[in-house]
């Protein structure tokens, strides 16, 4: 009902809500049956394209939306602290990365220890790990 009202005040005619559904166990969207959370990671407007990491704030920073853990220049030593998992409090996957005002600069980067338990989960299947990671 929130985002309806969010939708309405900026005279949005369709948006597309996009959310991470996860629980303690969750890994690459294997789910086991437990408690999960659902939490808004992005928004696309239709005619208007996905909302900038700015807008995106002002409107649903008051919601459950995903942490923002840094702002600032991305450097050799941020991908480091995503890679080692000192980027605190980040989860153990790692971070989604958005210009904050231009919305189609946005991407991952995981850290080495998902990264590790993913190649495990995949075994031999070096096309699965690829697609996953």
């Amino acid at each position: 009902r929130r985002f309806s009202k969010i939708s309405e005040k900026e005279k949005w005619k369709s948006a597309v809500f996009f959310f991470e559904f996860y629980g303690p166990q969750s890994f690459e969207g294997w789910h086991v049956e437990e408690q999960h959370t659902v939490t808004l990671i992005d928004v696309n407007v239709f005619k208007k394209g996905r909302i900038p990491a700015r807008e995106f704030l002002d409107l649903f920073g008051h919601l459950d939306i995903a942490n923002v853990l840094f702002s600032g220049e991305f450097s050799q030593e941020f991908i480091d602290a995503v890679s080692d998992g000192s980027l605190a409090p980040m989860t153990l996957e790692g971070v989604v990365c958005k210009h904050p005002n231009d919305a189609s600069v946005m991407f991952k980067a995981k850290s080495r220890k998902w990264l590790d338990m993913l190649k495990q989960q995949c075994g031999d299947d070096e096309n699965l790990f690829r697609r996953l990671s």
